[in-house]
């Protein structure tokens, strides 16, 4: 995915990239190889799905090699981090909604703690007074939108080049010898350097602590002795699930093995554990934070589809037909939490 779209933002169509009905780019896996002339193999399976990626990788080299080489090159973490951090001005592009955004920038710092994580400064955009800006100004300065800093994953594989072999129409109406001295006099002023990655580190949003163990699957690793647990308690009969699921160490493990036997097999959990996990999954289907989209939020999302001009007939009916299941739904949930 992230070669496809390098290719796409050069411009130089070493991969035809097709157009949605919409008319925006698709890049699924099988769309591209029809594109590229590859003979599309069964879909969603693994290994013909690996063998698809791996011959539009060779359609790439064959066609661009430098980009190729490219791409191998900052697909390693040290390479990434050798080329951001050498001082001179590269450009950066970035992808949103699958849609290139290239910008100028130049190495300011790494992150405080965050280990993969690059500091850059968009040298674009007006920065001369940065210098001179109390703390208070250049933290609002950096927490503005669009911020001058970009982010940059060194172990993302990140769309890189040095601004000699990149086009100056991509250089936001500027020419290669500004942004060099921009980038030059950031380069010379360690205490500039280190003022903005220490302020924006410590303006940067803080997000809640995950309430939900679905926010919290990539928290951490589990043990060997959980994962070799894991497999007993699903070869196991469901009455004896509920006890292996309670011998988890990792805590969100204890939860999941209960839940999985509260959907598949509620018989299998004493009565007051069912109806403990009734009580608490219809609050969360009538909660208001979303987290999943509770049966209010569905139903606000689906009125505010309706009101677009773009549904035609089927589609109205559909989102009528799921606006009825949905508001059956918060009435029987309505009743039921009214007479626990």
């Amino acid at each position: 995915m992230s070669l496809a779209l390098a290719c796409s933002a050069s411009g130089d169509n070493t991969l035809s990239v097709p157009l949605k009905g919409n008319g925006g780019t698709s890049f699924k896996l099988q769309d591209l190889a029809a594109a590229n002339e590859i003979s599309p193999r069964k879909a969603h399976d693994a290994l013909s799905d690996t063998e698809t990626a791996l011959e539009l990788c060779r359609h790439v080299k064959k066609l661009n090699p430098e980009l190729w080489q490219r791409f191998v090159r900052f697909s390693n973490k040290a390479s990434v981090v050798d080329f951001v951090s050498s001082e001179e001005p590269f450009l950066l592009t970035e992808f949103f909604a699958n849609e290139a955004y290239h910008t100028p920038v130049v190495f300011v710092a790494n992150e405080p703690e965050q280990a993969n994580s690059m500091l850059c400064l968009n040298l674009a955009a007006p920065t001369g007074d940065f210098a001179s800006m109390s703390d208070e100004q250049l933290a609002t300065k950096l927490s503005s939108q669009p911020s001058p800093i970009r982010r940059i994953r060194t172990n993302a594989g990140p769309t890189m080049m040095p601004l000699w072999e990149a086009p100056e129409a991509l250089f936001g109406g500027l020419s290669c010898e500004e942004l060099e001295d921009r980038a030059a006099l950031f380069a010379e002023d360690e205490c500039l350097k280190a003022r903005i990655a220490d302020i924006f580190s410590k303006n940067r949003l803080e997000y809640p602590e995950p309430t939900h163990v679905e926010e919290m699957l990539y928290a951490g690793f589990s043990s060997a002795s959980d994962t070799a647990l894991c497999k007993r308690f699903h070869a196991a009969p469901w009455d004896e699930r509920p006890k292996i699921g309670r011998s988890f160490e990792d805590n969100r493990l204890k939860e999941l093995a209960q839940r999985i036997s509260y959907f598949e097999c509620r018989s299998s959990l004493p009565s007051e554990i069912v109806r403990k996990m009734d009580i608490d999954l219809a609050n969360r289907l009538m909660s208001s934070d979303a987290k999943p989209p509770s049966v209010e939020h569905a139903l606000k999302e689906v009125a505010e589809e309706l009101t677009l001009s773009k549904n035609g007939p089927h589609a109205i009916s559909l989102l009528e037909g799921y606006t009825a299941f949905l508001s059956e739904r918060r009435s029987k949930i309505k009743t039921f939490l009214q007479t626990r």
